[in-house]
């Protein structure tokens, strides 16, 4: 047991603008419930639900639109502390705040401290799951009561945990629906029938083997205040992008997505978010990819700049195809090696010089050679 998946709920509101009281409001956001207080998440209301569940669980429930200003500053704290306390964490704050993060040795009281913590600076309810991979511990935070599985219980948390020797029997059953996988590969999966792991051949082997594939994309976060009016804005942006290839180097990961955020003295947020086909983590193509988001600019200066970005494994098999370089036969890398050593119309590989280069983009061409 390592991976928690918690859903949290009667979260501190972080804006005095918040007109609601600390039992009964109901935060909405896209039509499904975001944050409640205490007495609506006892009578049954949960972030992610319908808004319109609310209106029969919890009739007397004060229902309000989300605001990006109620929550940012409890969102940014909350994952600092998650920065500081587990291996690797994602956070979801679409609907609603909650996600996944890895704390080794997790046993019971060493979770009634981590939750004394989290409640007494930002969230008042908590149901969660916890299980050997971030798959199965979500699964069990919704459906952990329903297998009958153990739980630990506590001042405003429920939790369900999978033991260890029980998760090799559970995997079969995971339902599909828990899956981060494609809209044309759930709708074959649906035409078929198929509701769960252990009815598509070969899934089962493929989750077992990527013991965190599956999983939401980890997010790094850095910030940083700028100390004065004078300050280069650029200059601040590239230490910042500094800080997060040297991040990305040390654990050999790349970004395919990108967030900027700035704050400005009065309150106000502005931000601007892409996400690009590949992850990549050179310097000069993170630092590009950073500079493209400062085409347009807020209409006021940044007290505070903050730049979130979603990590991913980079491909090995291709990294050195085309080194950087001249353009010339230095820069040729792997693909011109291949060709010198391979050669076109080699006897002992008669083929043509395409499917020869083809080869060493597709193992599987090799097949029965």
């Amino acid at each position: 047991m390592g991976f928690i998946a918690w859903r949290l709920g009667g979260l501190y509101p972080s804006a005095s603008s918040f007109p609601g009281t600390a039992s009964d409001a109901v935060v909405v956001r896209r039509q499904s419930v975001y944050d409640c207080g205490m007495a609506a998440w006892d009578a049954g209301i949960r972030p992610g639900q319908a808004a319109r569940e609310v209106r029969w669980r919890y009739p007397s429930a004060q229902v309000l639109a989300w605001r990006p200003d109620w929550y940012q500053a409890t969102q940014e704290a909350l994952g600092d502390w998650l920065a500081g306390h587990a291996a690797r964490f994602a956070m979801e704050t679409v609907e609603g705040m909650g996600g996944w993060w890895e704390y080794p040795r997790l046993d019971a009281e060493t979770w009634r401290n981590l939750w004394g913590e989290v409640q007494s600076h930002w969230a008042r309810r908590c149901q969660a799951g916890v299980a050997g991979h971030p798959l199965l511990a979500r699964w069990i935070r919704e459906e952990g009561e329903r297998w009958h599985l153990p739980q630990w219980r506590g001042d405003g948390y429920t939790v369900y945990y999978l033991p260890e020797e029980k998760e090799t029997k559970f995997w079969p059953y995971l339902p599909l629906r828990y899956l981060n996988v494609s809209p044309a590969l759930r709708e074959r999966w649906w035409r078929y029938g198929w509701e769960c792991v252990g009815q598509v051949p070969g899934l089962l082997e493929r989750l077992r083997l990527l013991p965190a594939g599956a999983a939401p994309p980890e997010r790094l976060l850095l910030r940083e205040t700028l100390a004065g009016e004078g300050e280069v804005l650029g200059r601040l942006l590239e230490y910042l992008g500094g800080q997060l290839t040297k991040v990305l180097a040390e654990r050999g990961v790349g970004v395919d997505w990108i967030r900027v955020e700035w704050r400005g003295e009065g309150g106000e947020r502005w931000h601007k978010a892409r996400r690009w086909p590949e992850a990549v983590g050179e310097r000069r193509r993170v630092l590009a990819r950073l500079s493209s988001l400062l085409q347009v600019l807020p209409p006021w200066p940044p007290v505070e700049i903050a730049i979130e970005a979603e990590v991913h494994p980079l491909s090995t098999a291709q990294l050195g195809f085309w080194k950087e370089g001249d353009g010339g036969k230095k820069g040729r890398g792997m693909a011109g090696e291949a060709e010198e050593r391979v050669g076109v119309g080699n006897l002992a590989w008669p083929q043509w010089r395409r499917e020869t280069m083809w080869s060493f983009w597709d193992p599987w061409r090799r097949v029965g050679r």
